[in-house]
């Protein structure tokens, strides 16, 4: 016996119900003579949407930088360093700008990943939950794919250790970035910014670079090119790091590779953030445990 529901469909025309998709999404209009109103536009990411993504993501991370500058410049100058003498300043701000970047990291990196949340939501929410390279890939996240992941990306990190100990031995870096010398100096400093490197970077980057980013230019681009131009932009984002010691450009790039990867392999992007986290990861623990290694 047919219910209220059969005798409505039944009563329609056979085009009343669209049955298009986009990754799974059905949008279905209303039947004839049942509303006027039009059918709802779907959200779905283009590389116009990806890009300007991209540049809030730095956008905050700039204002971020820039309100530390600020507060670093205030204190230089309450101590009574003149701020006419450059060479002073820059002097007087370098301790201070490590003190308060350290402190702002964890904060900066958290605002950043929400800018980019509520930028997909608003440009791509009926892909978020897609698993295809033209959705966010936010879904899937099994236990067992992430932990595949994170094997995967702690092997890329022992194959980068394994390198620069063997055929860059002889390259040893002057200088060293910022992010660098918090990780190798000790206290608080040293904690956070292992926060960052495990528990942020891993979370925020992945969505940005492996969801959305790889989601709006795939539909503009195609796969390939999209795989192709997300993990060149991921890479250029470390160069103020790696420019200090140019062989992390291996590392990191050989991460990126295998992140995009398992994104596209997994429909996931569970595996991929599995893959930064055990990179990541080793690489803190490994700095963790170096002063010991020294010590004994």
């Amino acid at each position: 016996m047919m219910d209220f529901h059969d005798d409505i469909r039944e009563s329609l025309p056979a085009d009343a119900f669209s049955t298009e998709t986009a990754e799974g999404i059905v949008d279905l209009p209303n039947p004839v003579g049942y509303g006027e109103f039009p059918p709802r536009a779907l959200k779905v990411p283009s590389a116009l949407h990806a890009g300007l993504i991209f540049l809030a993501f730095l956008g905050t991370q700039m204002l971020g930088g820039l309100v530390i500058g600020v507060i670093a410049a205030s204190r230089a100058a309450a101590s009574g360093v003149d701020l006419q003498d450059q060479s002073a300043l820059v002097d007087a701000m370098q301790p201070l700008l490590m003190e308060y970047l350290a402190y702002g990291m964890v904060p900066i990196m958290i605002a950043c990943g929400l800018v980019v949340w509520w930028l997909t939501v608003v440009t791509a929410a009926d892909v978020i939950r897609s698993g295809e390279p033209t959705g966010v890939g936010w879904t899937g996240f099994s236990l067992s794919g992430v932990l595949t992941g994170m094997l995967l990306g702690a092997a890329v990190c022992v194959a980068f250790i394994v390198a620069s100990a063997t055929l860059f031995a002889d390259f040893q870096p002057t200088t060293q970035g910022q992010l660098a010398e918090m990780g190798s100096s000790g206290g608080i400093n040293k904690i956070l910014w292992g926060v960052v490197a495990v528990c942020c970077a891993p979370l925020v980057e992945e969505y940005l670079f492996r969801g959305i980013m790889l989601a709006g230019l795939s539909r503009s681009l195609g796969v390939p090119t999209a795989a192709v131009i997300c993990t060149v932009v991921f890479v250029a984002l470390h160069v103020p790091e790696l420019i200090h010691y140019w062989p992390g450009f291996f590392g990191v790039g050989g991460m990126a590779v295998v992140a995009m990867w398992m994104r596209i392999r997994t429909k996931s992007l569970g595996p991929a953030i599995g893959v930064h986290l055990g990179y990541n990861g080793l690489l803190v623990l490994l700095a963790s445990l170096a002063p010991l290694m020294v010590e004994v």
